[in-house]
């Protein structure tokens, strides 16, 4: 098993009022932040992006080289 540190690299991605934070180990291009908005969604179950407020979630992405 990999004993990964937690990332500590935080990409802020907005859309409209709604802020999502997410964690990985080296910032995130375009569509890796879709892809972790995609990964939100279906984490907390919801089927749209909120209106507004604020969210974190947690990649393994740049772990990896």
């Amino acid at each position: 098993m990999y004993d990964l540190p937690t990332p500590n690299v935080v990409t802020v991605i907005k859309i409209g009022d709604f802020t999502l934070r997410a964690y990985a180990y080296r910032k995130l291009t375009e569509s890796e932040c879709k892809f972790a908005l995609r990964q939100y969604l279906r984490k907390f179950k919801l089927k749209s992006i909120p209106k507004s407020g604020s969210g974190k979630i947690i990649t393994i992405i740049g772990s990896i080289q």
